[in-house]
């Protein structure tokens, strides 16, 4: 599957193949436009396709339903280093081009009787920085990085237990289907066997797919009309190997989608159609080498003159961006003022998954600073089968700093984010 043409083809026309979605670590702030319009909660209610990319259970409570849409992405971001004597570097500041992303998105489902559905979902993770000038310690020309994951889940979801004055319940099962790719420019730098185990699988190669499996589980449970609980829980895809970069990249070039714990709460109609919704997620980034992997293995301080390196990158524990697991907390509320306008209000906090200091050099390629976002949807329903829904997310600006080990002093990456997205839904 790795360097597959047609693969590369399929990214590129589903519209993907520059994308952004750094958020919480390189994950998005959630999926679906109205469970966004809420803050992203919604493991616990469904009422769009894109559920499936959150829990499986939430499918059979749809109906026959398609969704479809595109999100408009502006994720301003730039880092600033001081620069030092040692390596004659005087310091300065870039700003990444690449600022306006359009990113797909679809699901739909379909019932084959009251109490079972199969359904289908396609969305995105990733990261892209495009720095147009070179980065003085790392290497030559423009400076940056592109990860592209396109995640399809088939989904079978059934109702086992149903009271419908009182309660029922649902699960769901997903395959998790991973294309990746993945590409890594101007770290020349380290592309030799002082620091790499495989020289010449470093930096500056054309991008490089492959391709993984993996497994979401879920449960919703409904008790009298309106208070709902959900549980869902994603394992580890495991990719294989990115050949052209197995010299950067920890464990010959394995960088496998972490594990996924969410957990929900939603009560509707509290008062005059007013309804809120609670959801926490842990993501296990902490549990993926390549990510985890701290810039320290290197073994520091690094004298760029005679470096004595213990781990050398694409070993077992070579350096990576030094990211632990982080938790993310999501909150929101739903309005209905009048009889087909509904209007949504959300936020979300997330850990970063790193903290700066010593791992601040390689997160230049990849600044996952955001913590904060505020969220606000309307849907609209045309008529008995089809509806509209609109989004905006404002990522507030946010930064980190750290001392770099190579010489670019003291370093500050700094990002911010706005998003516009729209979709379309229709029952049939």
């Amino acid at each position: 599957m790795r360097n597959n043409k047609f693969v590369f083809l399929l990214l590129i026309l589903i519209g993907y193949t520059e994308t952004i979605l750094a958020t919480n670590g390189y994950f998005g702030p959630g999926f679906g436009t109205r469970a966004l319009g809420r803050g992203g909660a919604t493991t616990a209610y469904a009422d769009e396709t894109l559920i499936g990319a959150t829990n499986p259970a939430g499918m059979v409570r749809l109906g026959n339903r398609a969704d479809g849409g595109v999100q408009f992405f502006v994720p301003p971001r730039k880092y600033c280093f001081t620069g030092s004597e040692m390596t004659n570097n005087a310091g300065g500041s870039r700003v990444s081009g690449n600022n306006i992303f359009t990113i797909p998105h679809f699901g739909f489902n379909y019932m084959f009787n009251d109490d079972m559905s199969l359904g289908f979902a396609l969305y995105a993770n990733g990261f892209n920085t495009n720095y147009p000038k070179n980065n003085p310690i790392f290497g030559t020309g423009s400076l940056g990085a592109n990860l592209l994951q396109i995640i399809g889940a088939p989904t079978f979801s059934f109702i086992f237990v149903e009271d419908a004055e009182d309660q029922d319940h649902s699960l769901g099962i997903s395959a998790l289907i991973d294309f990746q790719a993945i590409q890594i420019k101007g770290m020349q730098t380290l592309d030799n066997s002082t620091f790499s185990e495989f020289p010449g699988c470093v930096t500056n190669n054309k991008h490089d797919i492959s391709g993984g499996v993996g497994f979401r589980m879920g449960y919703q449970g409904r008790f009298k009309e309106r208070f709902y609980i959900g549980g869902a829980f994603s394992t580890k895809i495991y990719n294989a190997r990115h050949d052209l970069y197995k010299g950067i990249i920890a464990e010959k070039g394995k960088l496998h989608v972490p594990e996924i714990l969410s957990l929900g709460i939603a009560v509707t109609d509290i008062w005059d159609r007013c309804s809120i919704f609670f959801d926490y997620q842990r993501v296990f980034f902490g549990r993926i080498r390549a990510l985890n992997n701290s810039i320290k293995n290197f073994g520091l301080p690094i004298n760029l003159g005679a470096p004595e390196i213990k781990h050398k990158l694409g070993s077992d524990c070579g350096p990576g961006f030094g990211w632990s697991s982080i938790s993310i907390y999501r909150v929101g509320f739903e309005l209905m003022f009048i009889e087909r306008l509904v209007c949504r209000a959300g936020y979300s906090y997330g850990d970063a998954p790193f903290k700066g200091c010593s791992d601040i050099d390689f997160n230049i390629i990849s600044p996952a600073v955001h913590k904060h976002h505020l969220m606000f949807g309307i849907s609209y329903q045309l008529d008995d089968k089809a509806s509209i829904d609109l989004l905006y997310i404002h990522a507030f600006n946010n930064s980190t700093s750290g001392v770099s080990n190579f010489g670019l002093g003291a370093v500050k990456l700094e990002m911010r984010q706005h998003m516009l997205e729209f979709n379309v839904a229709y029952k049939f």
